[in-house]
């Protein structure tokens, strides 16, 4: 029994028929010459130790210069920048500020209270 050919869109596979009339199934190996895990499962431990260790929660970050009284931009609610030290950035008596940095220079943003 042989194939032939017929005016199908695509005649050289057809439902599991590869050209000669040999059926096929595909199954998805692992990459050929490696040991251990796929990179599918090296990434499924990546993410399950990083949730594990809290690596992707949000952190403060603040200038290295602890001077209270360095003088550094801020921004108000009302988007306007205005020049606050950082004892009164971080006492919180404007109320909550985060920190940011932009090509090294920091600044401070006021958060919205409530």
């Amino acid at each position: 029994m042989y194939y032939q050919q017929s005016g199908a869109v695509n005649p050289q596979y057809y439902g599991g028929m590869v050209g000669g009339g040999v059926f096929t199934t595909h199954v998805q190996q692992p990459a050929f010459g490696t040991y251990g895990q796929t990179g599918t499962d090296l990434l499924n431990t990546q993410m399950a130790t990083a949730s594990r260790l809290e690596m992707n929660k949000k952190q403060e970050m603040k200038p290295a210069d602890d001077d209270p009284y360095r003088m550094y931009w801020c921004r108000e609610e009302d988007g306007t920048f205005i020049q606050r030290n950082r004892l009164t950035i971080d006492s919180g008596d404007i109320g909550q500020c985060r920190w940011y940095v932009a090509d090294g220079v920091f600044y401070a943003v006021r958060l919205p209270s409530g």
